[in-house]
């Protein structure tokens, strides 16, 4: 367990991050107290065993491919859409630009490349993932997408250590159930959770989440990885954020 379990985001966060934080401490999630630690442990364990459940389900599609001989001429592509926040930050769900709730496992199995595990440093977005297995393919990558071929990351002819990554949110919806645990209206709830977010992480290591309306956040993961102290209205980082503002 990180520092940042059950952890609320500081005076200096945005307030959408903080109001989350709020509700879901004093909520319940089926069945669980999410106001005392034994509730939020209870819900972990749960989706850890999740987890284990659909891990062992890969391993069954994996053993299906060996059986049928299918395993290598089959590229397998391991993710998911979002990540989750656990309680890390004093929430869960996602609708957040947290790192434990964008973040997502990658694995890609390419059987016609050496056979051996290889971890790619650095980070890369999902909008890549479309060019890069046409590639694999040996199809054609249409021009009009916006992701560009990462296939040579793979077989060890590049790297990601230059690779910004973007990520947009454009608004959504009061987590959970329609009955929010705050003492702010619903009209500003309404306001404040329809707010479209843009963030930029740089090849270097700092988080820029960027909003009209809300306090916006700098972080330096090289040394703040739980996202803990936003920098964001420190002089000294001025030009720092212009630069990733124009990014």
């Amino acid at each position: 367990v990180g520092p940042q379990f059950l952890q609320k985001p500081p005076e200096n966060a945005s307030y959408r991050n903080r109001i989350f934080a709020d509700h879901y401490m004093q909520s319940t999630f089926e069945g669980h107290d999410l106001s005392t630690e034994s509730g939020w442990r209870e819900m972990r364990a749960r989706y850890w065993g999740n987890v284990t459940h659909v891990d062992r389900s890969v391993g069954t599609i994996l053993c299906a491919l060996e059986e049928f001989g299918l395993a290598e001429n089959t590229i397998v592509v391991y993710t998911s859409d979002h990540g989750e926040m656990m309680g890390d930050h004093g929430m869960y769900n996602k609708m957040v630009m947290y790192e434990e709730a964008i973040r997502v496992p990658l694995v890609i199995r390419v059987p016609w490349f050496e056979n051996q595990v290889k971890l790619a440093k650095g980070r890369i977005s999902q909008i890549d993932l479309v060019p890069t297995l046409l590639e694999l393919m040996q199809e054609e990558i249409p021009g009009e997408l916006q992701g560009e071929s990462r296939a040579s990351v793979l077989c060890g002819g590049s790297t990601l250590s230059r690779n910004d990554v973007f990520v947009q949110m454009n608004g959504g919806h009061l987590p959970g159930s329609s009955r929010f645990e705050s003492d702010v209206s619903e009209e500003e709830m309404k306001r404040i959770v329809g707010l479209p977010w843009r963030t930029v992480i740089s090849a270097d290591g700092w988080k820029l989440n960027l909003n009209s309306g809300d306090q916006c956040e700098l972080y330096d993961l090289n040394t703040d990885l739980h996202e803990l102290n936003n920098l964001y209205d420190y002089t000294e980082h001025r030009e720092r954020i212009h630069y990733l503002t124009r990014k």
